[in-house]
Order: structure tokens, then sequence, then C-alpha cells
């Protein structure tokens, strides 16, 4: 039985196949990425695919920003309406009447359902992002990873100035 039609290297240009590598590599024309589908066939194409993927982690970064802003968002909203419930409460307690005092403090929070919902939708779709790009990478190609390190880079650079903060007592 012979096995020379079974050739696992598909790095046959002529037919337009793909070159796939299971090993570090600095190949452009004729690389394909995550399907057969997306093949490389000129340096324009390579080119889009790097500024594509560079773009996809960018977009991942924000994404994973959006979603800090969301979470603030709701519970910055929480927090107001238990002070305008604190307030009304207050504000209808009789005049003569000893209110309790107790310390100021915040009851646990429960996002609502929709709440909730839209919090799972910007976690699937960043983990959904950071997956495809995990599968991209896994072409081993080094300007592609280059162009994931640089996406992760500048993405993070621009999403994450909001984190920085501290409490003053």
């Amino acid at each position: 039985m012979s096995m020379s039609g079974m050739d696992m290297d598909s790095t046959d240009m002529s037919s337009g196949s793909c070159s796939m590598s299971m090993l570090g590599n600095w190949e452009t024309i004729g690389s394909c990425f995550l399907t057969s589908s997306w093949h490389i066939s000129t340096a324009a194409q390579f080119a889009g695919t790097c500024i594509g993927v560079f773009l996809i982690v960018v977009v991942i970064e924000s994404v994973r920003r959006w979603g800090r802003e969301w979470d603030r968002y709701i519970v910055r909203k929480a927090l107001e309406d238990h002070q305008r419930m604190s307030n009304l409460n207050r504000a209808g307690n009789r005049a003569g009447k000893r209110m309790q005092t107790t310390k100021a403090c915040f009851p646990m929070f429960r996002p609502s359902v929709l709440q909730q919902a839209i919090r799972s939708l910007v976690y699937a779709i960043q983990f959904t992002g950071a997956y495809i790009v995990m599968l991209i990478a896994m072409s081993y190609n080094g300007y592609i990873l280059i162009s994931i390190v640089l996406g992760g880079l500048v993405g993070h650079f621009f999403s994450t100035w909001d984190t920085l903060s501290f409490a003053l007592d």
C-alpha cells in the first residue's frame, strides 16, 4: 500500500495549496490561517492579515475596557438608587423621633438579569476574540506573533489608563 499521495507537508504552491508548519516560521506568501480559504497569495494580503490581527487584539482590549466601564456604571447606578432610597427614608421619619445611626454601608449588590446578560455578552465577545487570536497564533508565524504582541501592547496602553486609583481615608 503506497503512501506517496499522502504527503502531510502541503507546500506545493503551483496548485495554490497552503503552507502549514507546526514549527516557528517566517513564511509570508502561501501561508494559511485558520482555514484554507484564508490563503495568503500576495504580500499585500499578508500585510493586511498582520494589520487585521493587530486590530483584533486592540479591539479585544477595548472590549475588556468597555466591560469594566459597564461594571462601574451599574455599581454607580445602584449606589445612587441606594442613596436616594436612604434619603427618602430619612425624610419620612417624623421630626422628634430619633433615627438609629448605623455605619454608612452599601448592601451587597446583584445586577439585574439584563445587566448580567450584558456583562456575559461582553465576556463572550472578549473570550471568542481571544480564542480566535490563540488559534491564529498557533500558525507559529513570527510576523503574526509580533502583530499579536504589538496589538496587545497598543490595546493595553490605550485601554487601561482607567485602572489606577487610590482611596483617601
